[in-house]
């Protein structure tokens, strides 16, 4: 019995760390992660610290599965797997606050009849509690009611994911769906129309053939001075410094593929070779097979290097922008007269040697220290380097030419013109800015907005052309036209919907719910609707056929499609209420303080 007893001990222990691993633990202070001693603070969320140990614990974690799964995890997923790590932990961090907030909780009476009632997958799957590899029942619950199996930390996990339900369960329980909505439904889901339509495109009254004189631009630009409101805008001037491999490390990769070379020539199994050093995951696993190539579908120099070998040879080194190759020749083969030639290859990547990067981080650093002495200008000349300019970005953005940096983001808003930053690191290169300008917030002058304001007038002049001529056409159909007629008499088409239903893709249009719903809106055949002006025209619908409603049906399948919208309707509101909650949180992001990439 003792003997059972710790095993299952044992089990349960080892369930808590390998089975709740990347739950909401982390957000909830569990004791293996918060008590250990802080050494950073990845975030702070609403005011609450959060230890980079959790955040780094849960990406840990993330890498292993990913190790399990992939044959090499690259830089980008690693990057990708600590992103979903971020976003789970601001997620449950949120939700945990709500739940304190809420004063939401769980009785013990409560945990255990969940517990009874749902064991944990990771229990079930657990041998401990199978008689003859099945889950038994009465092994879990007679070891649910044993004080002696130390249950405390899942009940603390299962605690904290029902009280999440229970936060769940109070924002989406007074969503309610009525008749008329379920009935709604079913007519979007089971009705069907055809329409023929005449569609007059903005696009027939070309920009360049609309003329604007600069009254017209003031006024609109009077009149809409609310659209040209902008925030806090910059522009930075930046030198920037890649890590490049230098020629050095270039033959070093390539005395390595030629010492690779020299075991296959002596015998070494090529595919054995490539499994071992090559550089390239699609390739790699499959021993450098590239299968069976055309002569002429392969870029330069490899195309001529593939075919100019005997079955059976191997290459010298053969070089591109990133990479060195070794390619074998395995067999040879003409089809229909053109010659295919099946090959394998290793490939080792070219990348700066460590000595490389900190040749390049101290010419940055040198670099900036003399663009703060002298300028950007003249300490990029001296070393021949090229000033390169960002454009207009708002704070926080996107900056163009440069991309997402958080340091240079800040450093452009909180520095005055003129200034030159220290060196700022990112993935594959160095860079030092200089703040160029930077302007308020506020209704962005004329001078700025003009080029958007013609734009803006452009469109509606646009616009209002091709609503005239779809006017012009409905009066004559309205007249006793016939409407294919006065399509023609006015150089349009009438185009055949085909059958469609409310939500479907519409042939020629897309999925437009004001065109969808102009359509359903006809009721006899023939019926034609006044001209409806979206995105891209003017169309004039004609009603050829609309399908009939079968209520008996309906009334078969009311429940079943009320649960299901209702359920679509809570997720719905479930998601704005959290989006909303995100967008209303304070989250101080330092992450770029850990990590090379910016965020």
């Amino acid at each position: 019995m003792m003997k059972t007893m710790r095993k299952m001990t044992r089990s349960i222990l080892w369930i808590v760390i390998a089975a709740f691993v990347g739950t909401i633990v982390f957000a909830w202070g569990m004791e293996f992660t918060s008590r250990k001693s802080k050494q950073g603070v990845i975030a702070v969320i609403n005011g609450k610290d959060i230890p980079y140990q959790s955040f780094q614990y849960l990406y840990e974690q993330k890498l292993r599965d990913a190790e399990k799964k992939y044959d090499e995890v690259t830089d980008q997923v690693a990057k990708d797997l600590r992103d979903q790590a971020w976003s789970e932990l601001v997620d449950q961090t949120l939700l945990a606050q709500e739940v304190k907030k809420k004063g939401i909780v769980i009785t013990n009476k409560e945990l255990y009849e969940f517990m009874k009632r749902f064991p944990p997958k990771e229990i079930m799957e657990s041998e401990v509690f199978q008689t003859n590899g099945k889950f038994d029942y009465n092994k879990y619950l007679q070891a649910l009611t044993d004080p002696r199996v130390p249950w405390g930390q899942i009940e603390g996990l299962i605690r904290n994911q029902l009280m999440v339900g229970k936060l769940q369960e109070s924002i989406i329980g007074s969503i309610r769906i009525n008749d008329p909505e379920v009935y709604k439904k079913y007519l979007d889901d089971n009705q069907k129309v055809r329409v023929n339509y005449i569609f007059v495109p903005t696009t027939e009254f070309p920009a360049s053939g609309i003329k604007l004189d600069q009254s017209e631009i003031q006024k609109y630009y009077d009149e809409n001075k609310d659209k040209f409101r902008m925030t806090e805008r910059a522009i930075l001037r930046f030198v920037e410094f890649p890590k490049a491999p230098s020629k050095e490390d270039e033959e070093k990769v390539k005395s390595r593929l030629l010492e690779i070379r020299d075991l296959a020539l002596k015998g070494e199994d090529f595919a054995g070779l490539a499994k071992e050093y090559s550089d390239d995951p699609a390739s790699k696993k499959n021993g450098g097979d590239l299968g069976w190539l055309k002569k002429g579908s392969i870029k330069q120099p490899f195309d001529q290097v593939i075919f100019n070998l005997k079955p059976g040879e191997i290459s010298e080194p053969v070089k591109s922008e990133y990479n060195w190759y070794l390619i074998k020749l395995l067999d040879r083969k003409k089809t229909k007269g053109v010659e295919e030639a099946h090959a394998s290859q290793i490939v080792l990547r070219i990348v700066p040697s460590e000595e490389t990067l900190n040749r390049i981080k101290n010419q940055t650093d040198e670099f900036a220290l003399q663009a703060k002495k002298t300028d950007l200008d003249k300490a990029a000349t001296e070393e021949k380097l090229q000033v390169k300019e960002s454009g207009m970005f708002i704070k926080g953005s996107f900056i163009p030419n440069l991309g997402m940096s958080q340091e240079a983001n800040k450093f452009a808003f909180e520095n005055k013109p003129g200034k030159t930053s220290d060196p700022i690191e990112a993935q594959f290169l160095y860079y030092v800015v200089q703040l160029k300008e930077r302007k308020p917030a506020g209704i962005a002058p004329l001078s700025d907005a003009e080029p958007f304001v013609k734009q803006a007038l452009l469109n509606k002049k646009q616009y209002e052309f091709a609503y005239q001529k779809g006017t012009k056409i409905y009066e004559e159909i309205k007249k006793g036209k016939d409407f294919k007629k006065a399509a023609e008499e006015n150089n349009e088409k009438v185009i055949d919907s085909g059958e469609f239903y409310r939500s479907s893709y519409v042939s020629g249009v897309g999925q437009i719910p004001e065109f969808a719903g102009t359509a359903f809106a006809l009721n006899e055949k023939g019926q034609v609707c006044s001209p409806v002006e979206l995105t891209t025209g003017t169309y004039i619908l004609q009603l050829v056929s609309k399908s009939a409603v079968n209520d008996s049906l309906y009334q078969a399948h009311s429940d079943s499609l009320k649960i299901d919208l209702l359920r679509r309707k809570q997720y719905d509101f479930y998601t704005q209420w959290f989006d909303n909650l995100k967008k209303n949180s304070k989250i101080q992001d330092f992450r770029d303080q850990y990590y090379k990439e910016t965020y």
